[in-house]
């Protein structure tokens, strides 16, 4: 299913979505951001995932979504590397364009699945960075940590 969704297809997305709202309905959010691809990445994939189920978790929330986090250079995919590489990959790999969005508020960051936890840091990081109060990390799957 998870494949699905990362793909653009629709038939998994209502159960995986409402999964994730219903974990996510304790928590109060101001703003949603979702982990940035590189504009090369995205000309690639033909599909964001990570900004769609952004999207779809806001409209259930009301809640804005921001693409303030930005990845300006790109980087090696994640996809087989070590726990250590994939922290050395995305070390310093994100920016965010417009601090204002985040100033003082309680970021939820989005990602589709979450392997070593480095992306997620080293996102949480930024924004925590430009001024967000608090990030809180929502993916859709998780690798087991022995697995890597």
């Amino acid at each position: 299913m998870l494949v699905q969704f990362k793909r653009g297809r629709n038939t998994a997305r209502p159960f995986l979505v409402n999964a994730l709202i219903e974990q996510l309905s304790d928590h109060e959010f101001e703003l949603i951001v979702p982990i940035p691809y590189h504009w090369k990445r995205l000309i690639q994939r033909g599909y964001h995932p990570t900004l769609h189920l952004a999207q779809l978790i806001a409209r259930h929330f009301s809640l804005p979504v921001s693409e303030c986090l930005v990845r300006p250079r790109p980087s090696v995919s994640q996809r087989g590397l070590s726990r250590e590489q994939r922290k050395t990959n995305v070390k310093n790999a994100f920016e965010v364009n417009s601090a204002q969005y985040i100033e003082g508020k309680n970021v939820l960051l989005i990602d589709d699945v979450m392997t070593t936890g480095a992306t997620a840091h080293e996102a949480s990081l930024t924004l925590i960075k430009s001024g967000a109060k608090s990030v809180c990390v929502a993916c859709l799957a998780r690798t087991p940590p022995q697995t890597i």
